[in-house]
C-alpha cells in the first residue's frame, strides 16, 4: 500500500524506497527499548501506547511524501512497542513443555491476518481509494486496545534486582546480551533476516525473469508454494520440539539446510527446477520459525522475556534491510547469476555460529 500511495504523491523513486524501508529502521531501532520498557514497567504501557498511535490520522492528511515518510516512521515504532509486548506476554503465558505449539498458534494467527489482509486493503482502495484504509485502520486500534486489561500494567525485572527502587533499563539490557543463548539466537536472526528477504523478495525475481524468463504468475506461483510449505514444516516442527525438547538442534537443521538448499540454484534448468528448491527452501525456513521464538523464551528469565524478544526482533530486521541491499550489490558487481550467494550464506554461516556457540546455564 506504501508504495502505490507515495506513486500518488507524485514522489521520486528514492523517496518511496524511503517510505518502505523507514518502517523496517524504525522498526529495528525501537524493538530493544519497547522489550526493555515492557520489562521495566509492565506490558499495558507500551502496548498502549504503540497501538493508540497517531500515524494513521498523519497518513490520512498526508499530502506530501514528507508527511508520509513520518507517518510511517510513527507506524514503525508503534509496531515494535505492541508486537515485542504481546510476544513476551505470549512466552509468560506457556511453560517450557508447551512453547512451540504456543508460537505456532500466534504465526498461524499473524499469517492468516498477512494474507487476508492485503486482499480487504485491495478491495476498499478499489472502491474509495488509499485513505479509506488508514481510516479503517483506526476502527482496528481501538478494538484492540481492549485486550490492554490482560497485560499487566507493572514490571516484573526488579524482582530479580537488589534494589528495586534503583533499577535501571540498562542494567536488563546488560544482562540480557550477557545470555550466550540470546546473543547465538541474535546471530541466526540477522541470518534469517538476511536469508529469508534476499531470497523471498530479490532472488526469486531477478533469477526467476532474468535468468530463466519466467512471467510474473510463475514467479507468484513460485512465491504461493513457498507459503504452503513453510506453513506444513511450521505446523509439524513446534509441537515436535515440545516433545523431543532438542530445540536448538531444530533451529540448525531449518537455517542450515535452507541455505544449503539454496546452493543448489545454479543446477536449475526451468521453472519446475526452480518451483522444487523454492519449496524445499520454505519448507526448511518454517522448521525454526516458531522454535526460534521458543528457543528465546527457553533461554530467558521470564522477567526479562520483553528484553530478550526486543533485541533479537530489532536484529533480525536490520537482517532484513540489509539482505535485498546485499544482493543488488552483488547483482551489480558479479552479475545475476551470483545473487543466489547472499541468502546461501547467509543463512548458513550464521547457523553454523549458532549451533557451536557455547550454552548458558539457561539452556
Amino acid at each position: 500500500m506504501p508504495n502505490p500511495f507515495s506513486a500518488s504523491l507524485e514522489a521520486s523513486a528514492i523517496l518511496t524506497g524511503a517510505v518502505l524501508n523507514i518502517y523496517s529502521l524504525s522498526y529495528a531501532v525501537l524493538s530493544p527499548l519497547g522489550g526493555l520498557w515492557s520489562d521495566k514497567l509492565g506490558k499495558r504501557k507500551p502496548f498502549i501506547i504503540g497501538i493508540a498511535r497517531a500515524s494513521y490520522i498523519c497518513a490520512y492528511y498526508a499530502t506530501d511524501i514528507i508527511l508520509l515518510i513520518f507517518a510511517r516512521t510513527l507506524t514503525g515504532m508503534g509496531t515494535a512497542l505492541a508486537s515485542v509486548t504481546l510476544i513476551a506476554q505470549l512466552a509468560g503465558f506457556f511453560g517450557i513443555q508447551h512453547r512451540g505449539i504456543g508460537f505456532l498458534f500466534h504465526m498461524k494467527i499473524t499469517a492468516i491476518a498477512m494474507i487476508i489482509g492485503p486482499f480487504i486493503g485491495g478491495v476498499i482502495s478499489e472502491a474509495n481509494g488509499y485513505r479509506s484504509l488508514f481510516l479503517i485502520s483506526i476502527v482496528f486500534v481501538f478494538a484492540t486496545v481492549f485486550l490492554t486489561p490482560a497485560l499487566p500494567a507493572k514490571g516484573v525485572s526488579e524482582k530479580t534486582m537488589d534494589d528495586p527502587k534503583r533499577v535501571r533499563i540498562t542494567e536488563i539490557g546488560i544482562k540480557v546480551v550477557r545470555n550466550r543463548n540470546i546473543l547465538a539466537i541474535m546471530i541466526k536472526l540477522f541470518g534469517i533476516g538476511i536469508g529469508w528477504i534476499a531470497y523471498l523478495m530479490y532472488t526469486i525475481q531477478a533469477f526467476g525473469q532474468q535468468v530463466l524468463a519466467l512471467d510474473n504468475i510463475r514467479i507468484g506461483t513460485i512465491v504461493s508454494l513457498i507459503g504452503i510449505t513453510h506453513c506444513i514444516s511450521s505446523l509439524l516442527s513446534g509441537p515436535l520440539s515440545d516433545i523431543i525438547h532438542r530445540r536448538k538442534l531444530f533451529v540448525f537443521i531449518g537455517i542450515f539446510l535452507a541455505g544449503a538448499t539454496v546452493m543448489a540454484l545454479p543446477l536449475v534448468k526451468g521453472f519446475y527446477d526452480f518451483a522444487i528448491i523454492s519449496a524445499l527452501w520454505g519448507f526448511m525456513i518454517g522448521i525454526q520459525c516458531p522454535i526460534g521464538l521458543a528457543f528465546i523464551a527457553d533461554s530467558t528469565e521470564s522477567s526479562f522475556f520483553g528484553s530478550a524478544m526486543g533485541f533479537v526482533s530489532g536484529v533480525e530486521t536490520f537482517g532484513m534491510l540489509l539482505g535485498p541491499l546485499m544482493c543488488a550489490i552483488v547483482e551489480a558487481s558479479f552479475g545475476v547469476g551470483t545473487v543466489y550467494l547472499i541468502p546461501a550464506l547467509g543463512l548458513m554461516v550464521p547457523g553454523l555460529v549458532f549451533f557451536y556457540s557455547p550454552k548458558s546455564h539457561t539452556a
